[in-house]
């Protein structure tokens, strides 16, 4: 490694490093679905583990409101690559319904739409967590491939994902995910 790589690598945070670290290990745990036998009490424990931190890293990733508009109005583009094809997309989804059962779908409160409507919205488990991990994905994978000194456009780049979608999309799944577990529902269920 060359010194001045190694300097690149020191402007990250002991934060950003740890968003990085914690976004691969969401991705590989959701990946490791298929190969594991998984119930259901075990993966709400899981996501109830690492959700929370993926959300505090997130949030205190280091860009300021000030910060974010600056980055949008300079139009620097999009540093997240699209690389997570629907096939593997579908996959992970299927694999979390398959283990959420019965308890995949719940109805979604906070949507803008409910104040509107007579009928309740639905929302998935399994689909709210694939959002995330397509999010999580595209990322860890970009950032694989970029050299280190484009990391800090890659993170400033994950924060505004972060506030203006997935952040919310963590906060609806970690609701229902933390109900399920702590009502006991799964276990008293045979799910």
């Amino acid at each position: 490694m060359t010194s001045n790589h190694k300097m690149e690598e020191e402007k990250l945070d002991a934060n950003s490093i740890s968003f990085i670290a914690l976004c691969h290990r969401y991705c590989v745990t959701l990946e490791s679905l298929a190969d594991e036998a998984t119930d259901s009490d075990d993966f709400c424990r899981s996501m109830l583990y690492i959700l929370p931190r993926l959300y505090m890293t997130a949030f205190d990733l280091g860009m300021s409101g000030d910060d974010i508009s600056d980055y949008r109005d300079a139009d620097s583009g999009d540093s997240v690559n699209e690389v997570l094809d629907e096939d593997a997309y579908t996959i992970v989804r299927d694999n979390i319904a398959a283990i959420m059962g019965s308890h995949d779908t719940f109805l979604e409160t906070n949507v803008e739409d409910m104040r509107y409507s007579d009928t309740p919205i639905a929302s998935s488990v399994s689909e709210c967590l694939a959002d995330i991990y397509q999010s999580a994905y595209d990322f860890v994978a970009t950032a694989k491939e970029l050299p280190a000194e484009m990391l800090p456009e890659l993170l400033s780049d994950m924060k505004i994902r972060f506030r203006d979608y997935w952040s919310e999309t963590l906060c609806n799944v970690l609701r229902i995910l933390n109900s399920l577990y702590q009502r006991s529902e799964l276990l008293s269920d045979n799910f």
